[in-house]
């Protein structure tokens, strides 16, 4: 259902606005609304600079964080007081540490890969003291693939005043030194040569740039040091980030809905309806000076939608919000689908082991504590369907199919004796009641709908509405399939004051709908069309199209049971194979059946949710709304409560 709600309204001095709003934050009970879109009165400008104030500091802390975690997860625990913290120069000091920590890494980084290269460079079978000595010579190193190598000495070979040298080879390429006159750096046509770099004194570059990285891996010691004297506060910036949090909750709260002036605020929002006296008596002890007062909701204000079902139809609460949330005051599907949905879901697989299966691997995820919450919702639903599946499947005798229990052997006869005890029906031979069924359920469900749609109407107020419209269309519903049944079927004869009934519910319910529209809708030409589009959509959708696409129950219980009864066909082919073919068989049956109930599953809870969402929903609900979402303390890293 759909909880009442009120509003409140709270006035107080300026001074006790954040005691007012730390107190609404720890009850978690109170959705803000904007309170100034309500007052006349201008109140005083607000100053928003405190709020982005704040917004950097939060900012600045979920860094600070992210820094100090580093990899890890940035949890903690509140400690004892540490002497010399101080968030605020934290704050001012880590930019720069930051700064520092990724420009040393950087030079880190550098470093090593130079030192990387000169020490293969230094590898290679070269004398570079002797190179180093040819002062009016210079000289080029490079590597080429092996392919092109041959080619390369074959095009320098005729080259004057220019040597080539291979200095190292291995399976994949060759390192060459290319000699050639100071400045004049000689064509080397279409080749692209891999330049190394390789200074005068590879060894005495090595050397300097050895030194150059201790001196910037010392300097990572210092910064890390620091780093970790930073990291001894964390838990109390776990706590200050929380803290912050909620102070830009409450800044923004001043920004958006608060009415303000320079001695006095008003606050509003919305409230259950049986939380409102208790929170009236215990502001009144903590807040005595600070007014409070109630009312109901309007016709037509943005109320928020808070949902309280039971626990059986608190689950379907989730099928309601991927449709739409309903708007205050009307009526709220969760209930009504949960009177259903396991139901028809059954009915679509119509197979009790199938239904063992669901149900047992629903009921272990639920009681794991690994299973997020939101999918125990999903998993309480599938749990209903599975235990409906059995049901349904033997009430039609599916167990891992029609045929399953009438291929065990002999000894195991008494499995089928017992199950064709429960059987209602055979969804095959008695083909033509499995439709009958499905229809007669989607009959129901129409007029459920239907029905609640007059309750909605009634509570609206809106009685014309309600008479004319409402419950002309439940005289249709009812009026038009008996006479189907009377003169086109032939199925049976009414007495004739019943026959005479029929026909009055019928052409009066067409006349009202037809009336209704004439009176009330708006210029000659909408008249006409609504006139007749509201009468077609009753006589077609409600009474044919709507109930009609019921058949889908049907459709799904009889392809799961011979879908089934082929793969048991399949395993028994395999078994005849002799005794070696038993676990191949035992194999398919476990693959081909968890296929089978995979496929079927999917399609039953797609398809009983079309029926739900297509059929029954849109035969009374009203969406628009928001769902309730009461103001409380921001809590994220602190266990404990946070005073702003």
């Amino acid at each position: 259902m759909i909880a009442p709600l009120r509003k409140i309204y709270f006035a107080g001095s300026s001074g006790r606005f954040n005691s007012v709003f730390a107190f609404l934050q720890k009850k978690g009970i109170v959705e803000l609304s904007d309170s100034s879109a309500e007052i006349t009165v201008p109140g005083t400008d607000k100053d928003s600079s405190s709020f982005y104030e704040i917004s950097k500091t939060v900012e600045d802390l979920k860094d600070v964080i992210k820094f100090l975690a580093g990899k890890g997860a940035a949890v903690g625990t509140a400690r004892k007081k540490i002497p010399g913290f101080n968030a605020e120069q934290i704050l001012a000091r880590f930019p720069d540490l930051q700064t520092a920590f990724a420009a040393n890494r950087e030079v880190i980084a550098t470093l090593s890969e130079k030192i990387s290269r000169l020490e293969d460079v230094l590898a290679l079978p070269v004398k570079f003291d002797l190179i180093g000595e040819l002062s009016l010579t210079w000289r080029r190193f490079f590597s080429l693939p092996i392919k092109k190598a041959v080619k390369l000495e074959k095009f320098f070979s005729g080259v004057s005043g220019v040597a080539l040298e291979c200095v190292y080879t291995d399976a994949k390429k060759k390192i060459f030194v290319l000699f050639f006159p100071s400045g004049q750096m000689p064509d080397t046509g279409d080749f692209q040569l891999d330049s190394m770099y390789v200074p005068l004194n590879p060894e005495a570059e090595l050397k300097i740039l050895d030194e150059a990285l201790e001196k910037a891996k010392d300097e990572e010691d210092i910064l890390y040091d620091e780093k970790k004297s930073m990291g001894a506060y964390f838990p109390q910036l776990l706590l200050i980030y929380d803290y912050y949090e909620n102070l830009k909750i409450r800044e923004a709260a001043k920004l958006e809905k608060l009415f303000e002036t320079e001695k006095m605020f008003v606050l509003s929002g919305w409230i259950k309806d049986k939380s409102a006296d208790a929170v009236t008596e215990e502001l009144s002890l903590n807040f005595p000076d600070v007014y409070c007062e109630f009312r109901h909701p309007l016709d037509g204000e943005d109320v928020p939608v808070n949902l309280e079902n039971s626990a059986i139809a608190g689950p379907y609460e989730f099928l309601t919000s991927m449709y739409g949330v309903p708007a205050y005051g009307s009526v709220d599907p969760s209930p009504n689908i949960a009177v259903f949905f396991a139901f028809f879901f059954g009915l679509c697989l119509t197979d009790a082991g199938y239904g063992i299966i669901i149900a047992a691997a629903s009921a272990i995820a639920l009681r794991s504590k690994k299973t997020p919450r939101e999918l125990k919702k999903i998993l309480k639903i599938f749990l209903g369907g599975g235990l409906f599946t059995v049901l349904a499947g033997a009430a039609t005798g599916g167990w891992f199919g029609p045929d399953f229990l009438t291929r065990l052997p002999g000894n195991l006869g008494f499995l089928k004796t017992a199950a064709d005890r429960l059987v209602l029906f055979d969804p095959v031979k008695d083909a033509l009641l499995f439709v009958g069924i499905a229809i007669g359920c989607g009959f129901v469900q129409v007029m459920w709908g239907m029905a609640l749609k007059c309750i909605d109407d009634f509570r609206q107020g809106r009685i014309a509405a309600l008479f004319f419209e409402d419950i002309a269309a439940v005289f249709i519903q009812i009026s038009m399939p008996a006479l189907l049944a009377v003169y086109a079927l032939k199925i049976f004869i009414p007495p004739a004051p019943l026959l005479n009934l029929l026909f009055v519910m019928f052409l009066a319910g067409s006349a009202s709908i037809v009336l209704y529209n004439l009176i009330t809708q708006k210029g000659a030409i909408f008249k006409i069309l609504w006139s007749y589009y509201g009468l077609y959509s009753v006589l077609t959708g409600n009474s044919f199209s709507d109930i009609l696409s019921y058949i889908r129950l049907f459709a799904l219980g009889l392809t799961t049971g011979l879908v089934a009864m082929a793969v048991n066909e399949i395993v028994w082919i395999v078994v005849s194979w002799g005794t070696w073919a038993i676990p191949l068989a035992a194999l398919f049956f476990v693959c081909l059946h968890a296929g089978n109930l995979v496929i079927n599953m999917l399609g039953a809870t797609v398809h009983t949710m079309r029926l739900q969402y297509y059929e029954f929903f849109t035969k009374f609900i009203r969406t628009g709304g928001h769902y309730f979402k009461p103001l409380k303390n921001f809590v994220k890293y602190s266990s404990v409560e946070v005073s702003v």
